[in-house]
């Protein structure tokens, strides 16, 4: 018996420690954990709106990000112009972050269906 509680034990910590994908993670605040490469700093997209967003960064579309889940980039020092649009719809909003070295620049959507806020701030991972 306890030898069989030891194996689902390790079994069960290998699954929880292997399932992390940060595009596809659910919860918007999972990215703030995200340490970005050497030398780099990160974009982190948090959609707490009810629609999802195509996401550009530099004039490259880097993805989209659906409701309720969140994006993040690594990307070098510096300014960056974020453009995020509604997929399938006519909100648009242009907006420009500063990324530092080692620092998540976090870019956060929230808002209904008619109405959008977008914040701009940066975190420590």
């Amino acid at each position: 018996m306890n030898r069989w509680l030891s194996y689902m034990l390790v079994v069960l910590t290998a699954v929880v420690v292997g399932c992390e994908d940060y595009d596809d993670d659910k919860s918007t605040r999972g990215g703030r954990t995200y340490l970005p490469a050497a030398g780099m700093g990160a974009i982190l997209v948090e959609n707490d709106s009810f629609s999802d967003w195509n996401v550009d960064i530099d004039s490259v579309q880097v993805g989209r990000v659906a409701s309720g889940s969140f994006l993040v980039r690594d990307a070098t020092p510096g300014r960056h112009l974020i453009h995020l649009d509604v997929h399938q719809g006519s909100e648009v909003e242009d907006r420009a972050i500063d990324v530092e070295e080692g620092l998540l620049s976090v870019v956060r959507i929230d808002g209904d269906s008619f109405d959008y806020d977008v914040a701009l701030f940066t975190i420590v991972p």
